[in-house]
């Protein structure tokens, strides 16, 4: 019994004497792709392995430049549950954030986000956006007049767009009009496709300067290539086909207003979105919806004086149509706005966000008065009905006007390199990001002054928080040491450490929470945090 004993207090000290195996997280320690990797091709999955068998509720979420996810399968664990797989469909070039949340055997969740790039997006795709959605206007009381004139010939472009092809338009609802009609129709439809015509010159001849550059033979075979250079030429030959071509044939008719939008709608802030095609698809809807309303309120005010009949007839039919055209524009320009900021909040950073607002509101004015001129209609009050009309007529002139200010104007707000600094006793902390633009290649560097006394900081971290959106897990920058210690003249009795690290990390617009911990030698540590938002 006493050896019994003897045995059991053996073993016991035993157990608390010899090493034990800590039960750490998992922690991941393979990433397929890696992580700030950039892939030629779209890879076929996603493969993380981890130190330590997970839970079967681990999973992983791919999400492109806009926060999208790319696929809706489900994670897979492998046999031995370490290895953590995600299919993938196939990817278009971009900057995609992988984001995982498993959970180790001992119940811990662990998560984490990085980056990888397939193909070349930062320069190419992202660039030719922000380029094609900038503008060089801005609104000022100082500008030149210069600036003044380019502002009111883009007016008249749209305006004259939308009335020549919106005179088509309802034109081809008349299979045998009188011969009245015929001569209103045929000199209206010249007189609009003249305007429009010298609108389009004077507006090539305003844009095409700063487009160019340089007056040199290369920069002018290099533009003639450009979708603006093929939209104009396209756009003209049109024109001047229209001469010859129109009032002879519905099928021509149709076909050369919808053209005529359609060029527009490839020179514009649509074309360069990452999602162009729809961009550009919803923007011809978009112009034709206007152009319908707009067409529509020019028919009625030129036949009204000279063959009233004829306008009455037409009323029925432009009041039904009209209200359609207006929800459609409604419509189309949300989904254009959509499209075109990642945040309607970005409206009340920038003067386009300001001029667009106006707009809407003067669209919403204009709903109002389309629904008493159906009520004016019904009861037959058409002294009544005209000056409804002329007030919408008015409202039309006003909007399409402030169309021609926001194709000058930029949607997104300019981006700004981070320049952060904090001062302290034991301490100074410097962060910078720069350029600061989503899904681009941007460098992150963090300085870092200690008393020369001190030694270096055991670690310098800086995360990336994206803030309110779920889902997507802190992104850590993998900072590393960039040059030698060095004494500063302008923080005297500190030495500097400098870690940087160049990448994508900084993967989409909105508002994010830069995040820097310094590990002093000591074991203290020191954390700072700063929000901004990037667009």
């Amino acid at each position: 019994m006493l050896n019994a004993r003897r045995w059991f207090i053996i073993v016991l000290l035993m157990l608390f004497i010899l090493p034990q195996q800590v039960l750490a997280h998992a922690s991941l320690i393979q990433s397929v792709p890696e992580a700030e990797s950039q892939m030629d091709v779209s890879p076929e999955r996603i493969v993380l392995t981890f130190n330590q068998q997970l839970e079967p509720n681990s999973q992983i979420k791919v999400v492109d430049y806009r926060k999208n996810e790319v696929t809706n399968q489900k994670a897979v664990l492998s046999g031995d549950n370490r290895e953590l797989s995600l299919e993938l469909p196939g990817m278009q070039n971009g900057t995609y954030t992988v984001t995982y949340r498993v959970t180790s055997k001992d119940g811990h969740p662990v998560t984490g986000s990085y980056v990888f790039t397939v193909g070349e997006p930062d320069l190419a795709q992202l660039a030719a956006q922000r380029a094609a959605l900038s503008g060089s206007g801005k609104l000022s009381w100082q500008m030149g007049w210069m600036d003044y004139a380019g502002y009111l010939v883009r007016m008249i472009y749209y305006i004259s767009m939308l009335c020549v092809t919106g005179w088509v338009f309802w034109r081809l609802f008349y299979r045998k009009p009188s011969e009245s009609v015929i001569q209103i129709d045929r000199g209206w439809s010249l007189t609009l496709q003249r305007v429009y015509l010298l609108a389009l010159i004077l507006l090539i001849a305003v844009e095409m300067p700063p487009a160019i550059g340089e007056w040199t033979s290369d920069n002018l075979v290099s533009f003639l290539g450009t979708t603006t250079a093929i939209s104009w030429m396209v756009s003209l030959g049109l024109s001047l086909l229209g001469f010859v071509i129109l009032n002879r044939s519905r099928l021509v008719d149709v076909l050369w207003l919808v053209l005529l939008l359609a060029a527009k709608s490839f020179n514009g802030h649509a074309n360069g979105l990452v999602d162009g095609k729809n961009a550009v698809l919803i923007d011809l809807i978009h112009l034709l919806a206007a152009a319908v309303w707009v067409g529509g309120l020019l028919y009625l005010a030129a036949h009204w004086r000279k063959n009233r009949e004829h306008a009455l007839k037409f009323l029925p039919q432009f009041s039904f149509l009209a209200l359609d055209s207006m929800i459609l524009l409604v419509l189309s320009g949300v989904f254009i706005l959509l499209l075109f900021l990642p945040n309607p909040k970005y409206l009340l950073y920038t003067q386009w966000g300001t001029t667009l607002l106006i707009k809407a509101g003067l669209v919403l004015v204009v709903m109002v008065a389309g629904v008493i001129l159906r009520r004016f209609i019904k009861k037959k009050k058409f002294s009544s009905l005209m000056t409804a009309v002329k007030i919408e007529i008015g409202l039309m002139v006003l909007i399409v006007s402030i169309v021609g200010v926001l194709t000058a104007l930029n949607p997104l707000p300019p981006n700004k390199p981070l320049n952060w600094h904090e001062m302290g006793e034991e301490l100074h902390m410097s962060a910078k990001i720069a350029p600061n633009i989503p899904g681009s290649r941007n460098t992150f560097t963090v300085q870092v002054w200690v008393p020369k006394e001190e030694e270096e900081p055991e670690k310098v971290q800086m995360i990336l928080k994206h803030i309110n959106e779920e889902g997507i897990e802190p992104i850590q920058i993998p900072l590393q040491p960039s040059s030698a210690n060095k004494e500063q003249g302008w923080f005297p009795g500190y030495t500097q450490y400098v870690y940087d690290n160049e990448g994508s990390s900084l993967a989409f617009p909105g508002e994010w929470t830069v995040e820097v911990r310094v590990t002093l030698a000591n074991g203290e540590s020191k954390e700072y945090e700063r929000s901004m938002k990037v667009y």
